[in-house]
Parts: structure tokens; sequence; C-alpha cells
């Protein structure tokens, strides 16, 4: 290996080289024939290559990778047929207007063109490649804008039907893995170029930064685990996410309202919604909407919160959804529960039974006549001691019933001020008559528990089922709980990962344990992760040091 910092070099120092496998070059500009150099070289890193095009008389026959980030190329034109060439990076080439001839690079894998500002046209071949799997044209925008004839630069991605035209086009290949459209100034058009139809294998997407209103929708990508969305300020909706993704990044996404998957069977572990101010739901994982949107038939029994619906309540607990948010109430719906938070009231909807401690216990009467139990209303009365509030509210019965829960936001009295928390549990198909139901707050931090309170909600019997089943809300609680269920059989319901908490000194230890009890280890919790951003998917070759 030998690596040449910035100095004036001629060609001829590498004369004597013939066994030279591995040539690192930073900002050289060297002079003289390029035939010179080995044969045998393998792996070529130039970063800052001064010349406008590659030499003819530069044999890269051998070359697995080049790296010519930061070059003053102004095309890139394989001198020969590279057929060992995988990896590509020009990376930073802001001189950069063509990549020509792609198909004399067969076996290419990797190719790297991000911020290449100028970069007006890839070779249609690209499509042809059978080997490629990342490719990254972040902050291409050119190749994505109109020509002198008004007529829009397309990204086919599809390789049949081909149809000659005077505009810029280039096929995707259909073995990519990785894409990577940030900041490319896409939008909606007429011809909308990002249906992605032939990329079945693809793993990760970003298409960060840009001007579209919506996306086609991508259930197709069986194989898609990773979907970077962040900054797509017009995003308005997102639908039909295939239930293969593992990982969602909207942040900033201020139009977004909706997001939708293709069945509830998605396994999302990871999600990023910072900023997100117009968000309202995220199919089988959240919703949150003032009651001033919602109609009686969608409150069901709760009909009588509409008193209320212009009362303002200040929100907590997760900051991605309550920076900029409208403050009036608000109704949440979360593994099938529905809470809001409301200020200081003694509304006689509330509770059937009061305690005023943090728990309470009572017997499943004899159900009234012609009527049947649909749920659970849960309540407490509450005032807040720290900024870092932890609490969960549990369910339990004598014959199994064990459910812990912890809302993603929650109300936000202000100094000295009660706050309620009001919430309906459609369990009433757990319940039997003579069944003890236990209910508590649990408290770890930052909240004192004035009162809590609970109810029985009853429906009309199977006569009346019509009218029961338009009421907008589920029956039982969720879809698949399986998640969040522990070995002893009682579901942990919670979208907070609390355990970084412990890492600060923000939570005590042991508070899982006061929680659950002693025959749950932590480490068996499948839990909601919420974590920083995505590492850079891996590029085999950016950097030699």
């Amino acid at each position: 290996m030998l690596k040449l910092q910035s100095t004036k070099l001629t060609t001829d120092a590498l004369k004597q080289m013939d066994n030279l496998e591995l040539l690192l070059l930073k900002f050289v500009p060297l002079t003289g024939s390029y035939d010179s150099f080995s044969e045998n070289l393998r792996l070529l890193c130039w970063h800052g290559f001064h010349l406008r095009a590659i030499p003819l008389d530069l044999y890269m026959g051998n070359m697995v990778a080049i790296d010519m980030s930061y070059s003053k190329l102004e095309e890139f034109d394989p001198p020969m047929i590279l057929q060992s060439l995988r990896i590509l990076n020009l990376k930073g080439s802001n001189n950069l207007l063509e990549v020509r001839n792609l198909y004399l690079i067969p076996k290419l894998e990797s190719l790297i063109l991000s911020n290449c500002h100028m970069l007006v046209h890839v070779c249609e071949t690209l499509g042809d490649l059978t080997n490629i799997t990342l490719l990254d044209m972040t902050k291409c925008e050119k190749l994505f804008k109109g020509n002198k004839s008004g007529a829009l630069s397309r990204l086919v991605v599809s390789t049949f039907n081909r149809i000659c035209t005077k505009e810029n086009s280039f096929f995707l290949p259909h073995p990519l893995e990785q894409l990577f459209l940030k900041d490319c100034n896409l939008g909606n058009t007429n011809y909308f170029p990002l249906s992605l139809s032939n990329q079945s294998i693809l793993q990760y997407l970003n298409l960060g930064n840009n001007m579209f209103e919506f996306l086609p929708s991508y259930s197709h990508l069986i194989n898609l685990r990773v979907l970077d969305l962040t900054m797509c300020s017009k995003l308005k909706r997102l639908l039909s996410l295939p239930s293969t993704l593992a990982e969602l990044y909207i942040s900033y996404c201020e139009s977004l309202e909706k997001v939708t998957f293709e069945s509830y069977g998605f396994t999302l572990q990871e999600f990023e919604c910072q900023g997100c101010i117009s968000l309202s739901e995220i199919e089988g994982i959240i919703k949150l909407v003032p009651v001033a949107k919602l109609d009686e038939n969608c409150l069901g029994h709760m009909k009588w919160l509409k008193v209320y619906q212009d009362r303002e309540v200040c929100l907590v607990g997760n900051n991605e959804l309550t920076i900029g948010r409208n403050c009036r109430v608000q109704m949440l719906y979360e593994f099938g529960i529905m809470s809001t938070s409301l200020p200081d009231t003694k509304d006689p909807n509330m509770t059937q039974y009061i305690s005023d401690s943090s728990s309470l216990c009572f017997d499943v009467p004899q159900y009234p006549k012609n009527r049947r139990l649909k749920g659970l209303n849960v309540t407490f009365k509450y005032t807040l001691s720290g900024d870092n509030s932890v609490w969960f509210a549990k369910v339990s019965t004598n014959n199994g019933v064990d459910l812990m829960y912890n809302p993603t936001v929650f109300g936000k009295p202000g100094s000295g001020e009660v706050g309620i928390w009001f919430s309906y549990w459609p369990i009433g198909n757990k319940f039997d008559t003579g069944d003890t139901v236990t209910v508590s707050i649990v408290v770890m931090s930052g909240l004192e528990v004035i009162e809590c309170g609970a109810s029985l909600v009853y429906t009309y019997d199977i006569p009346n089922e019509t009218m029961e089943s338009n009421m907008g809300y589920e029956e039982t609680l969720g879809v698949d709980l399986s998640g969040f269920q522990l070995s002893t059989g009682a579901y942990y319901l919670c979208h907070h990962d609390f355990f970084k908490f412990t890492e600060v000194n923000r939570l005590a230890p042991d508070w899982f344990r006061i929680l659950v009890g002693d025959k749950v280890d932590e480490t068996e919790l499948q839990r909601w992760k919420i974590s920083g951003r995505p590492k850079q998917a891996k590029i085999p070759i950016t950097e030699w040091s």
C-alpha cells in the first residue's frame, strides 16, 4: 500500500511499483503519463482527483474499488471494460455532469454519487446492472429538474416498454437493496417517478427533505425495513406502508396527518416523529384527535365530553407529538384504549366507584336486564410534583386479567392545579359477574394521586347490536398485543422506553420490579423503542485514513 498526502509529484514515482495493489492519494495532482500505474492495482482512493475525465492510459482492468470523492471530474466514462469493479464512489464531485457507459462495469455493486450537485445525466444502462445493491444520489438535484423545453427529468423504474424521448431518462436496476434520494427536490408531477414498482428487494429507502405531497403505495416493497422521510414538509399522508417495515423516520413532516399500514401485523420497532405538528394518527399504534373533531358516534358513551371540547389542557409525555399541537382537549387512542385529560371538574358521568387513595377494588355485579358489560372507565385526579412523571394505570381481576398501561401523552395541570385523566378500556368480555376488579395508579415519579375511580360500561343486548357496532370503538383491546405480553401473562402496554431513564438517574433502578413484581426480568420485555436517527447505511468504501 502507498499513501501520499498533498504535494507535487509525477507519475514516474510509481514506475517501479509493479506489485502495488492499494493506492491512497489525497488531493495529489500527479503529472505525467498514467501508463506507469501498476496493472495489479485493485483499490484506488484518490480524493480530489484533478482531471476533468479519466485518462485513457490509466489501466483500471483489475480494480475492485475506486473512490474519487471530491474530484474535478466533469464526466466519468470508463476507459475499458472494468470486469472486477464492485464499488464506484464519486461523492462530492461538484463539477460532475455525466456518468456514461455503465454497461462497461457489469459487476458493479455500489454506486455513490451523493452531493454531485451539477450532475444532469446518468447512463440509461444503469438499469441493466444485475449486481448493484446500493445507489446513493443524495443532493443530485439537477437530475430531476426540467430541461430547457420544460420537460421533467424522469427516474424510470421499469426496464420494460422503454420509450425514447428527449428527456433525461435512466432506469433503476432491479436488485437494489439501498436507495438514497434525499435532498433531490422531488415533487409530485403528472408523471410521478417513485412508484418503485420493480424494487421488491429494496430494504432501505431514504427520500428525506423532498417536496412531494403524497407517495404511492409501497405495499409491494415486501422487503423494505427502513423508510426515512425526514423533513418532507409538504407530505400530507403516508398510506399502506408494508407490514415488514421496522424503522420509520418522519420528523419535521409538518403537513403529515395520517400514516397507515398494509396490515396490522407490522413489526415497527423504531419510530421518530418530532415536529409532526399535524399528525393525528399512526394506524394501529396511536391516534390523537381534538374532541371537537369527533362526533357523538365516535365518542359513544363518552359523548358528554363534548361539553369540555373547547377547554385547554397542555399535554406532556412525548414531545414529538405535543410540541406545537393545539391545546384543546384531545382524545388519545392507543392499544384499543381511549383516554383524555381534563381540567378539574365534578362531572357525574365519570365514576361509579371512587377511592381517595391510588387504588380501589369492587365486585362485578349482576348485569342490568337486557344489557351486557362492554368495558371499564378508569379515572384519577392528580397534581404534578416534578418534570419527569412516570406512572401506570393497572386493571386486574381474580380470574386472570392483568393489564398495565402508560399513555403516550397526558395532561399537564399548572402549578398547584388538579388534573383529571379519564379512560375507557373495552374489556367487558373479560369480566364475569362476581369477579373482583382491582384498579390502581402506580406512580414511580413526578406525580401525586388525589383520588381514583372506576365505572362499568354497559351496552344493549343482542337486539340492539347493530346500533352498538357503529359506536366507533373497539370491543377488545387492540388487535395483536403479543409483543407486549410478559411471561406471567400480564400485558405491559407502553410506548415509552423508561429503561433509558434509569441510565441518567431519572428513575429508580427497581421501578420495573415495583410495577410487575419479582417474577419478570426486564430483559424479556419486548418494549417499544424510540431511539436516535439511524446510522447511515453502510457503504463499503468511502474513506481511508
